[in-house]
């Protein structure tokens, strides 16, 4: 942002997808709409990860990488409670948790970590809810209303009635649900795509045993899923626009977006490498491509949503309920807490 203010910036930049619209609205990078047109790449890219690029209809990224996240399971665990069909809904995943728990009581079913809202989020949309909207041009926050509320519901109430979680959890990131799941603690968990490579370097033989599904939606196999990336981005000052331009086609598309995915461990933005990198991974690759391709979505594509990461709303959120604040309550505090940020 110093760079861009100064006009010292790059000529081209990684930007989070959760900033490529707040980076565009400021100005700083440029839309590069027609020039994605021209080059024949207009619908070549995983359309939950082009959304968030995408400003008052105008694309102002190009799609470079994502992770999502799905559940990763230990299959032996599963074998043993019987359970090792895809759930596909959350009735489905209940009776999997339960399942667990009567086979060994001892375990973690299925944890929610409370420094990990992302895992939330799918539970929020799986339900038919959202986190806000757009009419008109102003921006509403929805989370409180009674689908998003109906899903936050059902997550927290998997820890805090269904007892799949533990007291510790409620402090958890992700990673904490990581190494509790390779210390032999948790059945399964809400992961990302690159995990598995991470476990494999670490502990072959619980890679051995690794299986994924995806995360359900209430009637459905395969929930909205937090598609979180990068894109790549041109800055306004820069001199060289169609250099910049080529540049970013060379690294988002063919053998140097596959290249990248097999080197970093995350999914290409570009539909056909992403395909290939299915064709070319295990089953885990697969359950997790379809999360990203059936289910990715993105959080509300304004520039103010940078506003509420830094509040922490969401993190916010879930560590009340899961502290003990009634679910309505806290999501009512949480959207008015948005509203605020949309209304500037």
């Amino acid at each position: 942002v110093t760079a861009m203010s100064g006009g010292t910036g790059p000529d081209v930049a990684e930007l989070g997808t959760t900033w490529t619209a707040e980076f565009a609205d400021a100005g700083g990078i440029d839309d590069l709409t027609d020039e994605i047109a021209e080059a024949g790449l207009e619908g070549g890219f995983v359309q939950g990860l082009l959304d968030p690029a995408v400003l008052d209809g105008r694309t102002f990224g190009v799609p470079w990488y994502a992770g999502v996240r799905s559940i990763l399971a230990d299959k032996d665990v599963l074998e043993k409670a019987g359970v090792t069909e895809q759930p596909a809904s959350w009735e489905d995943l209940l009776a999997m948790i339960e399942a667990i728990q009567a086979s060994d009581p001892d375990l973690i079913a299925f944890p929610v970590p409370g420094a990990a809202p992302i895992s939330m989020m799918s539970f929020l949309w799986g339900a038919g809810g959202e986190v806000a909207t757009e009419e008109g041009g102003t921006w509403t926050a929805q989370l409180n209303q009674p689908e998003a509320v109906e899903g936050l519901t059902f997550y927290s109430d998997l820890a805090l009635k269904h007892d799949s979680s533990t007291a510790a959890a409620s402090t958890w990131k992700e990673t904490d649900a990581l190494a509790s799941f390779q210390q032999g603690k948790v059945a399964m968990f809400v992961t990302g795509s690159w995990v598995p490579a991470t476990i494999r370097a670490e502990d072959p033989d619980l890679a051995d045993r690794l299986v994924a599904f995806t995360v359900p939606a209430k009637d459905g196999a395969v929930a909205p899923a937090v598609l979180g990336g990068s894109h790549l981005g041109r800055f306004t000052e820069t001199a060289e626009p169609e250099l910049s331009f080529e540049l970013i086609k060379l690294m988002v598309t063919g053998e140097f977006a596959t290249r990248w995915a097999a080197e970093t461990n995350f999914f290409p933005g570009e539909q056909a490498a992403l395909d290939e990198v299915v064709a070319q991974g295990d089953d885990l690759t697969a359950v997790f491509a379809q999360q990203m391709n059936e289910g990715g979505k993105s959080y509300p594509v304004t520039p103010a949503w940078g506003q509420i990461e830094g509040k922490k709303t969401l993190p916010t959120l879930l560590s009340e309920i899961l502290g003990g604040t009634g679910v309505q309550e806290a999501a009512d505090k949480a959207a008015a807490e948005m509203d605020q940020i949309f209304g500037g």
